[in-house]
């Protein structure tokens, strides 16, 4: 990766962001749409060492420190709020630290598998009031589906609760923003930036229009929308009206007369 100006550093509630990394195409639904590289911001969420050995379903907790993998005790236990729960207040802002979810299973390679193994840390922002191990049950279940990105073993996509190749990041508003910035996400919307999945707590529990009552299916988008970033993919427009949307249209502002879809192979 190519560094950027290392005189950009900015702390969030005690969580450092140093730059040291390039956030180039951070896309879905930011209002500037594809970031280039050149105008990006060198930012980077680093997570702290936890204690050692603890037994749970979470995995470690981010601060500003080196991600070392070893295991820490969620500060709800298990979880306190699930994941499928709608009526939940998810406050603006949060502490910026985050709790790194433990692994539910360890996933091998298909044996029609052609690609690279891909792995990812899933990641709740303290604040969120959504269990830690239900929102990593949504996101592996959504990453692991057949029709996901790994349908035709391009992908392999592994859970890890040690560094990773991305973290998918369930965050406040305010954290959202900043992690996504310079992509403009007004407290509404999610992004990728660099190595960040960063999902809006706030869309995760409220949903979209294009999506009305169906929560879950919206969240399926969010994931595999914003993932699909992560994996290369730019944005797409919708191709006729009544066809089914890309994955990688923005779903979130709107459908462009398409219907919606949260898969990148649907059946």
């Amino acid at each position: 990766m190519t560094g950027l100006a290392a005189a950009s550093v900015a702390v969030l509630a005690g969580v450092a962001l140093a730059g040291d990394r390039t956030f180039g195409q951070a896309p879905e639904d930011s209002s500037k749409g594809n970031a280039a590289a050149d105008g990006s911001i060198a930012l980077r969420l680093t997570p702290a060492p936890a204690a050692s050995g603890t037994a749970g379903p979470v995995g470690g907790e981010s601060d500003a420190g080196p991600m070392d993998g070893r295991r820490s005790k969620s500060p709800w236990g298990e979880p306190d709020v699930r994941a499928d729960l709608v009526n939940v207040d998810v406050p603006e802002t949060g502490s910026g630290a985050f709790v790194i979810a433990s692994l539910l299973a360890r996933q091998r390679p298909s044996e029609d598998a052609t690609g690279p193994v891909i792995s990812y840390t899933v990641e709740i922002e303290r604040e969120v009031p959504v269990g830690v191990r239900s929102f990593a049950r949504s996101v592996v279940a959504v990453l692991t589906d057949r029709r996901g990105w790994a349908a035709n073993g391009s992908h392999v996509l592994r859970q890890t609760d040690g560094p990773g190749d991305f973290r998918i990041l369930l965050a406040t508003p305010d954290t959202t923003d900043a992690l996504c910035a310079p992509l403009e996400t007004g407290g509404r919307l999610s992004c990728r930036n660099g190595e960040l999945v960063v999902l809006n707590a706030w869309r995760w529990v409220h949903g979209a229009p294009a999506y009305r009552d169906d929560l879950m299916e919206y969240r399926k988008y969010m994931v595999n929308h914003e993932v699909g970033h992560a994996l290369g993919s730019p944005h797409e427009q919708c191709q006729g009206a009544g066809e089914l949307a890309p994955v990688m249209v923005q779903q979130t502002k709107g459908l462009g007369g398409c219907l919606p879809n949260p898969w990148p192979n649907p059946l």
